[in-house]
């Protein structure tokens, strides 16, 4: 969930891998970086038809498949399959600790406070999770913004919730784990052009004359669950600050957001009013009604959000609850 710029060091990691891969195998591993670099560097898993397709195939080694075996274009066949001798001898024991670490802490925690998520993002963001699996797939560098989620499935699949996380980016390690995880999710609950989040939003930019706030959609998913997740934390004497105000995206990319949020929404989600109006009043202040002036400080949550780089999967965790179907949207 990242907005902005790559995993600080992220690309020095990467070249150091390089530098580890035994000389004989060397050639064909720049070889397969070059061919990934030039044709999925710039595409992003999440709006990408192709590679979306090609996340859905890999997926199915979780049944023991080769690249080989897959509906998989061949030149990232032969790069997969010419890569995987230095990968498995060089880095798999390193990657796969590290995933195996990720998992571990991320079970703990949804035993832990899963319930308390799953239960309060459906009243709050008014939806119901739905009714598919919901599965995470964890590896050492998912993307560029380090996690993200699509519609999943088809062909030999069932449709699933797909959601991706870098083990190795620490914004989603400790504690933010349950942001990061809860984050993608609501994605299959929160969305821009429809749903009751984007219906509200759409027409009460319609109702004031004005364009809908650019990303407000997405900026709710993050405050809420940031939100949430400092809250949650702090009855139980735990300092945590929700990724978006941690990363100072608020700051950097929506400053005019955050007060009317914690004018309006925070109140809505502490209970006190109703949802229609609570996020109607948020749009009204973005666009032009008095923005209260309100400092923003650490003392609550934070998240982020995606794009793309040549990876491999471990272990699918078993994650999130499913129930009902999501509400059709709503007129204005």
């Amino acid at each position: 969930m990242r907005y902005g710029h790559e995993p600080v060091g992220f690309e020095k990691r990467i070249y150091a891998d390089i530098n580890r891969v035994a000389g004989d195998q060397r050639r064909a591993w720049n070889a397969a970086l070059a061919f990934y670099r030039a044709r999925y560097g710039r595409k992003d898993f999440v709006f990408d038809n192709d590679l979306r397709a090609t996340d859905d195939q890999l997926a199915l080694t979780d049944n023991g498949r080769t690249p080989e075996a897959l509906s998989l274009p061949k030149p990232l066949t032969a790069a997969l399959m010419s890569t995987g001798p230095a990968y498995r001898t060089t880095f798999w024991k390193r990657d796969d600790s590290t995933n195996r670490v990720w998992i571990g802490a991320a079970k703990r925690g949804l035993a832990t406070y899963g319930m308390h998520f799953s239960s309060a993002l459906p009243r709050i963001f008014q939806s119901h999770w739905m009714s598919l699996p919901y599965r995470v797939d964890v590896m050492p560098d998912s993307s560029f913004p380090s996690s993200y989620s699509t519609y999943g499935g088809g062909g030999p699949l069932q449709p699933y919730w797909h959601i991706v996380v870098s083990s190795a980016d620490p914004d989603n390690g400790g504690l933010s784990d349950m942001e990061t995880l809860f984050h993608e999710a609501s994605h299959s609950i929160v969305w821009q052009d429809g749903g009751p989040v984007g219906s509200v939003v759409s027409c009460a930019a319609k109702r004031a004359g004005r364009p809908e706030p650019p990303d407000l959609w997405h900026v709710v998913i993050f405050y809420t669950v940031g939100s949430l997740a400092h809250a949650m934390y702090r009855r139980r004497g735990l300092a945590y600050t929700m990724f978006a105000v941690r990363a100072g995206l608020f700051k950097r990319f929506w400053p005019s957001y955050y007060a009317p949020l914690a004018r309006y929404w925070q109140p809505y989600m502490d209970g006190k009013g109703t949802f229609e109006p609570a996020l109607t009043k948020c749009v009204d202040a973005i666009v032009g009604v008095d923005v209260p002036e309100i400092v923003i400080g650490r003392d609550r949550p934070f998240l982020r959000p995606l794009r793309a780089r040549l990876v491999m999967r471990v272990d699918p965790i078993v994650a999130l609850p499913t129930q009902g179907q999501n509400p059709t949207d709503r007129p204005c």
